[in-house]
């Protein structure tokens, strides 16, 4: 009986990680540790947001321990793509990109600006 495979979100292995220095962020994808380090619920899909720089907490609106479940409606669990698409955003002179965030009191939409 085959019921089926796991998605490629939930198949991580290693830590993979990505920065976007500019914005003083940096994400990791959600491995079995990174979700126990961070104590997120087990069926959340996204990449965290494992770092934020103090000169510019106070200006972004995301924080440490925020899980990003979607950048300009895409799903993304690589942090590599979630730069991609900040870049690509940025390149074609949009002004922020849409992210929907996961925090342990629910579910929100943000913009983040690409400068």
């Amino acid at each position: 009986l085959n019921l089926g495979k796991w998605p490629d979100a939930w198949r991580i292995k290693k830590g993979a990680f990505a920065a976007l220095p500019e914005r003083g962020l940096t994400f990791a994808a959600l491995t079995q540790k990174v979700r126990e380090r961070f104590n997120v619920r087990w069926g959340s899909v996204g990449v965290i947001v494992t770092l934020v720089d103090a000169h510019i907490r106070d200006a972004l609106p995301l924080k440490r321990g925020d899980v990003v479940v979607q950048v300009n409606q895409e799903t993304i669990w690589n942090p590599a793509r979630l730069v991609e698409l900040y870049q690509q955003a940025k390149a074609e002179g949009r002004k922020n990109i849409l992210m929907l965030v996961e925090r342990p009191n629910g579910f929100q939409f943000m913009l983040l600006p690409t400068l």
